[in-house]
């Protein structure tokens, strides 16, 4: 019997905790030695102002996280389809990346995978522009469940070994473990069930040397 994911993965809820639109810097970034030197001269650093542009992505975004927690999944796809299209012509890969990796988990909830498959490939085609590197491990979590739906086990393998290899240099437990539960299921679908016991082998460790720890949703980390 195939084995299927245990589930999406939890950038379904963290995906959608955008606390603000990715914006272009507009203002000089100062250096460490420069902010403090500003902040002991008693001097604000001057913020970027949020233009009209900038102020329909974020009403944009946000409108599609309220109608994805009210389960309406075409709305928000239809919203954040159109805070991809500002992102697109304002030249904002980051936000594009955000917006793409959010259309993945819309897809993902109505069921469509393939689209899923190929807004979490978008998402991930330039690692240089992304928010953070877990923002990385979690959507290549999210590619390779819609990968395992479709069954196609390679390519889940893929995904899962890129989320597994982000999760350890970032010390998360909790993408490790997911990471490796995945990897194990996609070797049993394969019927190499041998390979597929290590990695389950090796979740149990994890889980052994680990607490539990929560963990903050990705975006909540990105200061923008």
């Amino acid at each position: 019997m195939k084995l299927q994911p245990i589930g999406f993965s939890t950038l379904l809820a963290i995906l959608i905790a955008v606390p603000s639109v990715p914006q272009k810097a507009e203002a000089k970034v100062l250096s460490s030695r420069e902010q403090m030197d500003t902040l002991n001269n008693g001097v604000q650093i001057p913020q970027p102002v949020e233009t009209a542009r900038q102020q329909d992505m974020r009403q944009l975004m946000e409108a599609g996280k309220q109608r994805f927690n009210a389960g309406d999944f075409s709305g928000a796809i239809a919203a954040w389809e159109e805070a991809l299209t500002l992102f697109r012509k304002a030249g904002n890969p980051t936000g594009e990346a955000v917006a793409l990796g959010c259309l993945g988990t819309a897809y993902q909830s109505l069921g469509n995978h393939r689209m899923a498959v190929q807004m979490f490939e978008q998402s991930l085609a330039n690692p240089s522009v992304l928010p953070n590197r877990e923002f990385e491990g979690y959507v290549s979590l999210a590619l390779g469940d819609s990968y395992m739906f479709l069954d196609d086990y390679p390519k889940a393998i893929v995904a899962y070994r890129r989320s597994l290899d982000l999760a350890q240099d970032l010390d998360d437990p909790e993408l490790q473990g997911k990471s490796l539960t995945m990897i194990g299921l996609a070797y049993y679908n394969l019927e190499e069930y041998a390979t597929g016991m290590t990695y389950f082998q090796q979740n149990l460790i994890v889980a052994q040397r680990t607490n539990a720890r929560p963990r903050a949703g990705i975006c909540a980390e990105v200061h923008w």
